[in-house]
């Protein structure tokens, strides 16, 4: 039996809301939402970085993942490792902002991430998205 993975996905947007580049990809599954949220915010941030940029939102649709990624206190809980990890990341950025959206407010991230789970590789689109978003 294969490994268990989840679709995290990403989109990257002007302040106009046109889509500058998208990526879709799997990481390794876990039953703990938080663990998986996370993981696709590290990967967004990772993401936004190898295509120039310096400053960036990330929205999420939890917001007490969105809420505990926005503070700068340190986590002892067991996705501390990971928020330590999107601590470093974030100094790479002149400014990094998280902001709730509501699951609904954004059809694309999630048509995308429907994407993401069936995806076998990373698939990444620059400057352009996926058709079927």
């Amino acid at each position: 039996m294969g490994r268990k993975t989840k679709g995290v996905r990403a989109i990257i947007r002007d302040s106009k809301g046109f889509c500058l580049g998208a990526y879709a990809a799997m990481v390794p599954w876990t039953a703990e939402i938080q663990t998986i949220e996370i993981q696709a915010a590290i990967k967004a941030m990772e993401f936004a970085l190898q295509m120039g940029f310096k400053e960036v939102i990330i929205e999420g649709d939890v917001s007490g993942i969105i809420n505990g990624l926005a503070t700068s206190s340190r986590d002892l809980s067991n996705i501390g490792t990971l928020v330590e990890e999107r601590t470093q990341i974030s100094k790479l950025f002149t400014k990094v902002s998280f902001m709730y959206t509501k699951r609904g407010g954004n059809k694309a991230a999630h048509a995308l991430a429907k994407m993401g789970s069936t995806c076998t590789d990373d698939n990444v689109w620059v400057d352009d998205c996926p058709t079927s978003i």
